[in-house]
């Protein structure tokens, strides 16, 4: 039987994967501890950069950066989950430090087996990004910042603040294009292999956790030194669950 992803990490990281990203079967952590750098070694991970996986990026998601970018980090994230909070900061840091060189995509999921509020938080943030891709951003700020007040009541009062047509916003929350938008970014999640949250790809080659900046650091040196041998062109809707690789860099002895 092939091991999920969640498995395989945790054979070659021991329990490191559990305590920095949140998965299925998962108690809700009160709030994440300080990583220490995982010891699995990056050779994995120049390797995985030769043969990157190809996530959907098109006029709808959900970009900051230049298409030209160098470094394109794509992050599948659940609002809720304290990690991906965390996670947060550290790709505002990386933006800070790489500037124009880098490219950052968001994709919400839901883990709503441990994440009640996930969910309706993905739903507000999509119907936020029909009306202002700048005022969704600033709704996405606030969601990672107060967890603590999520709800129903929280949610409306953030979006009315940002100055968002209510009547729009309660009609697109649950219409037929949020829900199409946050189904593809799940059928890409696990057709990846992901289980967890906060996921990534980082020009195309997996990583799981919400690890320090320094390990970020050391896989964003060598994919600046190890740029994609040609283009890979733009993927086309998630249809279909993505192909599994055959062996992650993780695994690697």
């Amino acid at each position: 039987m092939k091991k999920t992803l969640a498995a395989a990490l945790s054979a070659a990281l021991g329990a490191a994967l559990f305590l920095s990203a949140c998965g299925p079967g998962m108690m809700q952590a009160a709030a994440p501890k300080p990583m220490a750098e995982p010891s699995s070694p990056l050779g994995g991970f120049r390797e995985a950069l030769a043969h990157p996986l190809s996530p959907s990026i098109d006029d709808s998601s959900h970009v900051l950066g230049s298409p030209s970018a160098s470094l394109t980090l794509v992050e599948y994230s659940d609002f809720q989950c304290p990690y991906c909070a965390k996670a947060a900061d550290t790709v505002a840091a990386l933006r800070a430090q790489y500037g124009n060189r880098l490219r950052f995509v968001f994709k919400p999921v839901a883990l709503t087996n441990i994440h009640p509020q996930a969910l309706l938080a993905a739903q507000y943030f999509e119907a936020a990004s029909l009306q202002s891709p700048a005022k969704a951003w600033q709704f996405y700020d606030a969601l990672f910042a107060n967890q603590d007040k999520f709800g129903g009541d929280f949610f409306e009062a953030e979006a009315r603040g940002l100055g968002l047509d209510m009547a729009r916003l309660d009609q697109d929350v649950q219409g037929p294009v949020v829900e199409a938008r946050l189904a593809a970014d799940e059928r890409e999640f696990h057709g990846f292999g992901f289980t967890g949250t906060p996921s990534f790809l980082l020009n195309g080659a997996p990583i799981v956790g919400a690890w320090p900046l320094s390990y970020f650091e050391k896989m964003f040196a060598i994919a600046s030194a190890n740029p994609p041998p040609v283009a890979v062109p733009p993927s086309p809707p998630a249809s279909a669950a993505a192909p599994r690789p055959a062996k992650p860099w993780w695994q690697q002895p």
